[in-house]
């Protein structure tokens, strides 16, 4: 009679190199590295809905109502609809559309400068307190977007922004040469801010890679 080892029929206790490599491409590490962004990006459509809300507020509350009541309601109020409107549906599943497209992330920020730029003309230049939204969408921009050329160039969009529409103000001659100055130093700031945001949010992503 033929004698079997038990050894031989025994199954292999050893795992291969390659599945081990393989599971550890199926971690739930891999997915979890971009939830800090995906939560930068629910913060922000939030304050958009919030900021839209509370624009539109402002028109309806008879306090409020008399403290703006010098200001372009048309354009003010086609402003706070454009971040009222597409922070809605951003909200369900097109929101996560958009956070996994870099084209679509510039294009919703792009859209910010936007009404942004319609409520500071509105409201009467730089000077009237709504142009420190320009700040927060260049910031938003900074560490939404991965790619530094485009969190760039929505500063530099903020900027032509700034200057084209105080240069408008003063050739109407709703203001003076010096808020060309201001609006300089505004856009330097967005500038400066874009760029000290960016390096941080690399910084933070190097480490959490680590």
């Amino acid at each position: 009679t033929d004698i079997v080892c038990p050894m031989a029929t025994a199954p292999s206790l050893q795992t291969p190199a390659s599945d081990l490599s393989s599971g550890n491409q199926h971690s739930p590490e891999g997915k979890q590295q971009s939830l800090p962004q995906n939560r930068a990006f629910l913060v922000y459509n939030g304050f958009r809905l919030l900021l839209g809300v509370a624009l539109l507020s402002l028109l309806v509350f008879p306090v409020t109502a008399e403290l703006v009541k010098q200001i372009d309601r048309g354009l003010f109020v086609l402003g706070a609809l454009a971040l009222l409107g597409t922070s809605l549906p951003l909200a369900g599943r097109m929101g996560i559309a958009v956070q996994r497209s870099q084209t679509r992330k510039f294009g919703l920020l792009l859209i910010d400068i936007t009404a942004t730029a319609l409520i500071v003309s509105a409201s009467g230049g730089i000077l009237s307190g709504f142009s420190g939204l320009y700040l927060i969408t260049v910031a938003a921009a900074a560490v939404l977007l991965q790619e530094r050329i485009l969190a760039t160039l929505i500063a530099a969009l903020a900027v032509l922004a700034v200057l084209t529409d105080t240069a408008w103000m003063v050739s109407r001659g709703e203001a003076t040469l010096g808020m060309l100055l201001s609006a300089g130093l505004l856009g330097s700031l967005l500038f400066a801010l874009s760029l000290l945001v960016q390096l941080m949010a690399s910084r933070i992503t190097e480490a959490e890679a680590e």
